[in-house]
């Protein structure tokens, strides 16, 4: 059967210098902060440490982002993903008015994958059938994924030419 490559991941180009950039800035703030600790009250104090806790928090939060994120994109480019070609079966579809955010859901070879408008892992198709998606049921196609979490990230999605 021959296929067209309807989505391939594109490397995600996050850069690392951002997260550098926001941790300075949160180092500067937190040493200007702590500079003036003598000279603060209770309440300007318990504020300073909420104010530090809250940058960190962020700070750590973007860089376990960033490397789930390379994670995914180092198993795909050294071929560790995983490969299904079948039918799409039980796609569920859900409407942009109904639910804005909420994806699309179906099934190829009893492996579950949805289809996200914002993925959270920076990768994955992300057309539903509201917004634009070609994906229904009966369609033949094959999908190279990683599986990160609970989802099955899409990398690569390829449908059944139709001049066959």
């Amino acid at each position: 059967m021959e296929y067209i490559c309807i989505y391939q991941a594109e490397h995600n180009r996050f850069p690392i210098s951002w997260v550098v950039i926001f941790g300075g800035l949160a180092a500067v703030v937190l040493v200007f902060a702590f500079i003036n600790w003598k000279h603060n009250e209770i309440g300007g104090k318990i504020g300073m440490c909420l104010v530090s806790f809250v940058l960190l928090l962020v700070m750590f939060s973007e860089i376990y982002g960033y490397f789930s994120t390379y994670t995914i994109w180092d198993h795909y480019v050294n071929g560790n993903c995983l490969v299904v070609e079948g039918v799409i079966e039980e796609y569920m579809v859900n409407r942009a008015e109904d639910a804005p955010l909420a994806p699309d859901r179906f099934f190829v070879n009893g492996i579950d994958f949805q289809v996200n408008r914002k993925p959270s892992t920076g990768y994955g198709y992300i057309y539903r059938q509201c917004d634009g998606g070609l994906l229904k049921n009966g369609l033949s196609c094959k999908i190279y994924y990683v599986p990160f979490k609970h989802d099955n990230v899409i990398m690569e999605l390829h449908i059944a030419d139709d001049k066959e």
